[in-house]
């Protein structure tokens, strides 16, 4: 249910940018500011790091769109001795 539910608001914001563009916009629509308001709440709620590769993709897919900071990916890396 939850790539459901990532996939659905991929493709909405994405949507959401490409309106924007070709409506010749320079801010943000009024949807994607929504979608950005809601972002935080919504990832609070739904993410898990105990979860497939593939459901951590999506996420740090729209955290990319959403310009959300995150740590998926980003986990210190051993060191070396």
């Amino acid at each position: 249910a939850i790539k459901i539910k990532l996939a659905d608001r991929i493709a909405n914001t994405r949507h959401s940018i490409r309106m924007s563009v070709m409506s010749g916009l320079s801010q943000e629509s009024d949807k994607m500011k929504m979608y950005k308001k809601e972002y935080p709440e919504f990832r609070s709620e739904l993410f898990d790091t105990n979860t497939d590769e593939v459901t951590l993709s999506m996420w740090s897919m729209l955290d990319e769109i959403m310009e959300f900071k995150s740590n998926i990916g980003n986990e210190p890396k051993p060191q070396i001795a």
